[in-house]
């Protein structure tokens, strides 16, 4: 199986320094964006509902609700569910957090010493520079090998003063979906959603949408960014925010995309 550098990963999703990848720098101003999809929950699975209980509420300082099947937290305008699975099962996921546009550097100051932010490979330093999005962001883990990220989008006016606290996770704005062809499942939410892809389409990585609400679709098989973990497909709900009626399934994947009007 081809396996893909962190750094390779990056090059195709066409999202690093253009010098690095060899690419054109892609002009994206905040005029461009399209209209807003937001996510409302985010429905995942685990097998460590204690850990995540206690890292959500005690790590991070989230606000967290048990409830029958599993736990809720809330995370800015998003709610972040996960169901509990029977052991032997190890779902993981990747989805990301909005942060304030001018507050990423005293968020990984706020994260260290709660959790290990990793390294980008390239420069030898916590912060991912994403030219083609116009972000700044960090990678780093939950006790189920989840990769979450703090991303701060500067095309997005919400610069906040101060420090960085719980109230500045903002949102839940990624989700990635993994499928062994990715063509079916984008087209599908750009229609359904009418959405447009984001800068970094490539056969193998797909964003989806935009700021507020961003589908990452990922190649099964391919290596996670910051780790050496297998893309794998796992069940995921999405609830979103959107102005017309809406309900995306797709066969033989376990995914389902609703929206809440």
């Amino acid at each position: 199986m081809e396996v893909w550098s962190r750094r390779e990963f990056l090059e195709r999703a066409c999202l690093v320094v253009a010098a690095h990848a060899g690419l054109q720098a892609f002009a994206f101003a905040p005029e461009s964006m399209q209209k807003p999809v937001e996510f409302q929950r985010v429905r995942l699975h685990t097998a460590r509902l204690p850990e995540l209980e206690q890292f959500y509420s005690k790590t991070l300082g989230l606000p967290v609700t048990k409830t029958e099947s599993g736990l809720e937290v809330r995370a800015g305008s998003s709610i972040l569910e996960f169901g509990g699975v029977a052991a032997g099962s190890e779902p993981f996921y990747h989805f990301a957090f909005n942060i304030p546009e001018n507050k990423l550097e005293v968020a990984m100051e706020w994260l260290r010493p709660r959790c290990a932010i990793f390294k980008n490979p390239n420069t030898g330093q916590e912060i991912y520079h994403f030219v083609n999005w116009n972000a700044h962001s960090c990678y780093f883990h939950d006790p189920a090998g989840n990769i979450l990220e703090f991303i701060a989008r500067h095309t997005l006016p919400n610069a906040a003063p101060g420090g960085f606290s719980t109230r500045d996770i903002l949102s839940v704005s990624e989700i990635a979906l993994v499928a062994p062809d990715l063509g079916p499942v984008a087209g599908r939410l750009k229609k359904g959603l009418d959405i447009s892809d984001y800068p970094g389409t490539s056969p193998e990585f797909m964003p989806v949408g935009n700021e507020y609400g961003l589908f990452i679709l990922v190649r099964s098989g391919r290596i996670w960014l910051g780790g050496t973990s297998q893309a794998t497909v796992y069940p995921v709900e999405v609830l979103l925010h959107c102005d017309h009626p809406v309900q995306l399934r797709w066969e033989g994947l376990p995914y389902l995309v609703k929206s809440s009007s």
